[in-house]
């Protein structure tokens, strides 16, 4: 079974996006959001709905 973080990674790559990109919709910095995908932050229940919306 994949975690969230690996299944966040194949989405946005499946999709042709760019963590600049992802980071963007969600209102923050690259950096930020790469800390999500490597699972140094944990992502808060509104980027969550973030992206489910995007």
């Amino acid at each position: 079974m994949k975690t969230i973080i690996e299944l966040l990674r194949e989405l946005r790559e499946d999709h042709d996006l760019s963590q600049t990109d992802i980071a963007a919709e969600l209102g923050i910095s690259q950096q930020h959001y790469s800390k999500y995908e490597t699972g140094d932050h944990e992502i808060p229940l509104r980027h969550f709905i973030k992206l489910a919306e995007y």
